[in-house]
């Protein structure tokens, strides 16, 4: 799949030029979002080649669990240069998948605080075992500082926010173009699902941060990670987003035009 397409050169007769893909960089976006959840619970059930992980509390978690962490770290970033590169049909389209992909880089750079399990021998980053069997408690001199945490969850939460935004009104809002309408001038039947696929992304985005950020007091921390609901919830918003990137991409032949 390509992220560059070659365009007419008006500098020289002969030389080749090449541009960005806005689909192909959509795709991609959207493979890595929906990628991220998936491979952190590879780590989980598989493992393979740096051994099982234990099942961390959250996504952001992963962060600090031998050879997934580094995955973690890297795929995030991707998506943060992907980000960065999008081209939206609007200028400040553009500025904000920019702004989204910085906030992508802060998930990324600054770790969540907090120990990834309450299990004993902790696996760290990089390729690192660090025991503790005596007391089970996740080792403080590798833990992020609480500075670092706040950036991190702040980073998160700015960056579901303009993605939430992103799908509910963008990639919903280019029905002026007359590739889009009938011949009536009534939105084609594929331009009206794409929309409802976009919207209901951002809905699921919007209620998944709402759930972590309510649900928890509700039912009490020790019920809520016993079932890891802030990973789920947090794969759930990663899905969404990763679903209307695609969709966006022309990733899937049923919902081209």
């Amino acid at each position: 799949m390509r992220l560059l397409i070659p365009v007419k050169s008006y500098l020289t007769r002969n030389a080749g030029k090449f541009e960005l893909d806005s689909d192909g960089l959509s795709r991609w976006i959207g493979y890595c979002a929906v990628g991220l959840p998936l491979a952190m619970l590879y780590g989980v059930y598989i493992g393979w080649p740096f051994g099982n992980v234990c099942f961390a509390s959250s996504i952001s978690h992963f962060y600090y669990t031998r050879g997934f962490g580094d995955i973690f770290v890297g795929i995030l970033c991707f998506i943060a240069v992907l980000l960065y590169n999008f081209q939206g049909k609007k200028q400040i389209d553009t500025h904000c998948a920019t702004v989204a992909g910085f906030f992508a880089l802060g998930v990324a750079l600054f770790p969540t605080a907090g120990a990834p399990c309450v299990y004993h021998n902790q696996q760290a980053r990089i390729l690192t075992d660090m025991p503790d069997k005596v007391t089970g408690v996740f080792p403080e001199f590798f833990m992020a500082s609480p500075w670092s945490g706040y950036l991190h969850l702040g980073s998160a939460a700015l960056l579901f926010i303009f993605l939430a935004w992103y799908s509910f009104y963008v990639f919903a809002s280019d029905h002026q173009e007359v590739k889009y309408r009938t011949t009536k001038g009534e939105l084609t039947d594929v331009k009206i699902l794409r929309n409802k696929i976009y919207r209901w992304c951002s809905y699921a985005i919007v209620s998944a941060i709402l759930a972590i950020a309510i649900l928890p007091k509700l039912v009490g921390d020790a019920w809520w990670d016993r079932y890891h609901l802030t990973f789920w919830f947090e794969a759930l918003a990663l899905v969404a987003f990763g679903a209307g990137w695609m969709v966006h991409g022309r990733a899937f032949q049923a919902l081209k035009d």
